[in-house]
């Protein structure tokens, strides 16, 4: 078990210093967590004025606790972190990550999708969207660990860019290789492991394999000419 030695008090009485704490005073309790997290595709373009940037943000969030909700998690389930031109959602490992890949993702690209038809050119979205899991501890909130820092460098991807911009629809999806491993290629619910398409990513000095799903267009990726 990992702790934080604290270093020993001064007795006031006798000037002494007590020795540290060691071991088991403040030990650590990490968490598996699925991580997802979304980007707003040129959420800062010209075009779109700090109103229609803050509509956006409004209208994701929206989007997203409905989508969560609607495979049974609820806001005891996930921290929901802002990080500006999207968020990072910490969820319980009381959710199935299945569910998080299938219905949640297809379903979140239709109701996108009906939202842009009627929506203003400049308040359309487009989304960028990861899937990982891993070991976090809490700061308080449930977000702290390299598996979060893995996520965001996934989201940054070049690849994740290139295929979301060659999609005919709104979301691209990418997962962490553990998940496809441990999940995806299980065909758990109705999740096709033949839509998603393998990747080599660099970011940051991060370097992994990880796999790209266009639901609705799983064509996108091999259009976007990044298949490893």
């Amino acid at each position: 078990m990992a702790t934080v030695p604290i270093r020993g008090q001064q007795c006031v009485v006798c000037g002494r210093r007590s020795r540290s704490l060691r071991a088991s005073a403040i030990p650590f309790q990490p968490e598996h967590r699925s991580i997802m997290a979304v980007d707003i595709e040129s959420f800062s373009r010209s075009d779109r004025s700090n109103p229609i940037r803050l509509g956006l943000r409004r209208h994701l969030r929206r989007l997203l606790v409905d989508a969560l909700a609607q495979v049974g998690a609820g806001p005891e389930h996930y921290d929901l972190e802002d990080r500006g031109d999207g968020f990072l959602v910490s969820i319980s490992p009381l959710v199935p990550k299945n569910r998080l890949l299938d219905p949640l993702v297809p379903r979140l690209a239709a109701t996108l999708d009906r939202y842009n038809r009627a929506a203003d050119e400049a308040a359309r979205m487009r989304l960028r969207v990861v899937l990982h899991a891993g070991e976090l501890l809490r700061d308080p909130r449930p977000n702290v660990g390299y598996a979060t820092i893995f996520a965001a460098r996934l989201l940054d991807a070049q690849e994740l860019r290139l295929a979301l911009t060659e999609a005919k629809v709104p979301l691209a999806l990418i997962v962490s290789d553990w998940v496809y491993q441990e999940v995806v290629q299980h065909r758990y619910g109705g999740i096709d492991p033949a839509s998603y398409r393998p990747v080599r990513i660099c970011v940051k000095g991060v370097r992994a394999r990880a796999w790209v799903y266009v639901p609705g267009d799983p064509g996108a990726v091999d259009r976007a000419g990044i298949v490893a």
